[in-house]
């Protein structure tokens, strides 16, 4: 059966579709019934999720919410468009930022709507990234991701399901990463630290309270979370085993939040003061929402940076062997082979990719020598592996080696002039690998 509420005094009478957007204002006045009658529904794991013209604001047992559950929390997860299984999955995990605080429906205060919920990050972030998207779903409106005396297992719960998430898709901890703005920023900066996990985080919501122009306590968090943040964030911070460079904190020196950022503990974090101007007739709220919003592509210079931290290698050395004393150009890519140049050699793997039945992969290779009309060539291939090379196609004419100590050789004669040589791997098996130390082609 449906349970309803109405307000003692409603203070603020909307008609048709606005009541759903601003209902919740009859209830946030500090002191008021009304704001007691929320505080005593946190208290039976209840919140005000909609309306019914003619009845009343509905009262649910926990929110409704459009994802997957996992235990007392919610979730969703985009997998990547195209997965090469080749490259290493990575995980971004994304926690809703504060945004229609004053809406009837559970799940915009907790999620916010669909277009707010960064629908385009999956374009802008690495190859093979999963991106898990988090609502705040603690008390009426979000507890910032954080546990409350009536919901003492939340960040747990956060903390099991990243893990999890990781475990079936084989995502190290080293590439994940931990973003947020906002309310998201809190959260983010806080669970990147209880799991150690790299984080960027824009102007973090650093206050548990509120208040607008009207006096409204806008989070409705009560006195179930301190007044600010900064002690729980100083305690996280001295039990840190992470490096300050892998939590980035991005704020600005003209946001509200900046002056409880600075009475972190700085030498454990990053803390990024951005030179931000905002144009705008000055209004803290409408500051903040500016700089998040307005900061995304610094945000995701950090993302991918942490993304990519593993991909890259950073070289110092120069290459010993020289490649110009081979007889052939360096092979042209495929998604049937991936080369790497390596200090002595040229190591080739076969990839994951399926082949076609109609299109065998190969590796090719241009001659700097031309195969000429009814000359013979022998082709010498010195390598270093376990994995066994199988014939050259020149000419569309397939010949096979004979092996010589880690040299195979190929004797070779065309019918036309050819300039373009083609190698099988002995197996089209992924992860077939050969180092090559030299590539020769003499006229015999």
């Amino acid at each position: 059966m449906t349970e309803y509420l109405l307000p003692e005094n409603e203070q603020y009478k909307f008609e048709g579709g606005w009541i759903e957007m601003f209902g919740m204002e009859n209830f946030m006045k500090p002191g008021s019934a009304d704001y007691e009658k929320l505080r005593g529904l946190a208290y039976e794991y209840k919140t005000i999720d909609g309306y019914e013209e003619g009845k009343g604001y509905i009262v649910r047992q926990g929110p409704v919410i459009d994802a997957k559950k996992y235990g007392d929390i919610y979730y969703t997860l985009e997998e990547p468009k195209e997965l090469d299984q080749d490259l290493p999955n990575k995980l971004l995990v994304w926690f809703a930022p504060f945004h229609e605080h004053t809406d009837l429906q559970a799940e915009l205060r907790m999620f916010s709507r669909k277009e707010n919920r960064w629908p385009s990050l999956m374009k802008h972030v690495a190859s093979n990234t999963y991106i898990l998207r988090l609502p705040d779903v603690g008390l009426h409106s979000g507890s910032f991701f954080q546990n409350t005396v009536l919901f003492q297992e939340y960040e747990r719960q956060i903390q099991d399901l990243i893990q999890s998430i990781a475990s079936i898709y084989k995502i190290s901890h080293d590439r994940t990463v931990l973003y947020g703005a906002s309310r998201g920023g809190t959260g983010a900066f806080i669970h990147g630290l209880i799991g150690r996990y790299k984080t960027v985080a824009i102007d973090p919501i650093m206050q548990s309270k509120l208040y607008d122009e009207k006096g409204l306590d806008l989070y409705l968090n009560f006195d179930f979370l301190p007044e600010n943040f900064v002690g729980r964030l100083n305690e996280l911070l001295d039990g840190s085993t992470q490096n300050a460079d892998q939590i980035k904190i991005i704020s600005a020196s003209n946001l509200v939040n900046y002056t409880y950022l600075k009475a972190l503990h700085l030498e454990r974090f990053d803390l990024l003061n951005l030179d931000y101007r905002i144009y705008e007739p000055y209004d803290k709220d409408k500051a903040h929402g500016i700089f998040t919003t307005g900061t995304f592509p610094l945000a995701l210079q950090y993302i991918n940076s942490f993304l990519y931290q593993d991909d890259i290698k950073v070289e110092k050395t120069p290459i010993k062997i020289n490649f110009s004393s081979w007889d052939v150009e360096l092979p042209t890519t495929s998604r049937g082979f991936i080369f790497h140049i390596k200090d002595e050699g040229l190591e080739v793997t076969r990839t994951g990719y399926e082949a076609d039945p109609d299109d065998r992969f190969r590796l090719k290779f241009k001659s700097k020598i031309l195969f000429s009309t009814g000359k013979k060539y022998k082709v010498s291939i010195k390598v270093i592996s376990s994995s066994t090379l199988s014939s050259i196609f020149v000419d569309s004419k397939e010949f096979y080696p004979r092996k010589d100590a880690q040299t195979y050789v190929y004797e070779v004669q065309v019918d036309k002039d050819s300039s373009e040589m083609k190698l099988y791997p002995e197996t089209y098996q992924s992860g077939w690998n050969v180092e090559m130390l030299n590539v020769v082609i003499e006229e015999i």
